[in-house]
């Protein structure tokens, strides 16, 4: 959700964290597969949406956390959030992976 209008297409990241927060897998897109760029985000507009992240066929079972962000793609910037443990990402979790 917005806070404010936004005037810039922001990126979404996905990252799967492992228990020492090392990124183990990662997903990066447009809101909304496209659909629905920040641009035209209105302030207080909760957007819903879905990213799936494929796993190596080596990746260790264990617990995992998944942080979640906006960032420029230009620069690489990430925004800062309102909500959660770090200033640029919102963290979901813990997620267990088994095989």
């Amino acid at each position: 959700r917005s806070l404010q209008p936004v005037d810039y297409d922001y990126q979404v990241f996905v990252h799967l964290l492992d228990a020492q927060g090392h990124k183990v897998a990662q997903r990066d897109g447009q809101p909304v597969q496209w659909l629905r760029p920040t641009s035209t985000w209105q302030p207080g507009e909760e957007i819903s949406d879905r990213y799936g992240i494929l796993l190596s066929a080596d990746i260790v079972p264990g617990t995992y956390t998944v942080a979640v962000g906006l960032y420029d793609p230009v620069t690489g910037q990430r925004l800062p959030v309102s909500a959660g443990p770090q200033d640029f990402a919102i963290e979901i979790g813990p997620i267990a992976v088994s095989r």
